[in-house]
């Protein structure tokens, strides 16, 4: 059985070196657009997004793995629009009502998928920490934000991979795919050794930090402090006018 996975996968295509700054508004962009507009907007969007995994060095299999538990997701949306929505309206009408919050739902995944696959977690949070450069006025520590940006993004992968391994592990011992059921003790045996993991691997890294003789008040170089290249800038552009555009066609 695949793991999810969202760790970030190294390479040199124009989307790897592109600005991380610019790489998270785009993901902004690419979600306020998936919830303001409607299926014409949101079917393009998951095409762009599909293209974008196929003709990068991230590649479908990653897509496929993002995506795996999204199917099961769109059909329980679905019901719910069926038999919790009364409004007076026919059956096809929630239907097509839920698979496109469905269709949201799955732009927003692929495309935070796609962004963890392409994206540094050092390099994103030394240059969103760069970005933040004027808050050190009011006495905002940027080193510190760096860290925490750190921290949390290389954590992801590691919550998905211990969260497969035990569900793995469970599916074994019980024999059967009602992992979860009561029969096999329900969702506390999986939560417990799920958080155990997670504080253990905190207290590695708290050592790890101790090692190195990192603390507050302790200066830093940022790795990623860098400019936005004019490709970066060419690329802002586009993207910000474009939303805006359609912002105005719409309203």
């Amino acid at each position: 059985m695949a793991v999810l996975k969202l760790h970030y996968i190294s390479g040199n295509s124009l989307l790897h070196l592109m600005h991380p700054a610019l790489k998270l508004l785009i993901l902004l962009l690419i979600v306020l657009s998936a919830f303001l507009y409607g299926a014409f907007v949101n079917a393009g969007l998951a095409l762009f997004v599909f293209v974008l995994y196929a003709a990068n060095e991230v590649g479908m299999k990653r897509l496929l793995s993002v995506l795996k538990p999204m199917p099961l997701f769109v059909f329980l949306i679905i019901i719910a629009n069926v038999f919790l929505v009364r409004n007076g309206e026919p059956l096809s009408a929630h239907i097509s009502r839920g698979f496109l919050q469905g269709l949201k739902v799955v732009v927003l995944v692929a495309s935070a998928g796609f962004f963890l696959a392409v994206t540094d977690p050092i390099d994103f949070s030394d240059s969103i920490v760069s970005v933040l450069r004027p808050l050190e006025r009011i006495g905002l520590k940027r080193e510190d934000i760096s860290l925490l940006l750190m921290i949390i993004f290389s954590f992801l992968p590691h919550m998905a991979e211990e969260t497969e391994r035990l569900k793995n592990a469970r599916l074994v011992r019980c024999g059967h795919r009602n992992w979860l059921s009561r029969k096999t003790g329900g969702v506390v045996p999986f939560l417990a050794p799920l958080i155990t993991s997670l504080l253990r691997r905190a207290d590695e890294l708290e050592l790890a930090l101790e090692a190195r003789h990192y603390g507050t008040g302790r200066r830093r170089v940022l790795s990623g402090e860098r400019g936005m290249s004019r490709v970066d800038v060419l690329i802002l552009i586009i993207v910000v006018l474009s939303f805006l555009a359609g912002l105005y066609a719409k309203y």
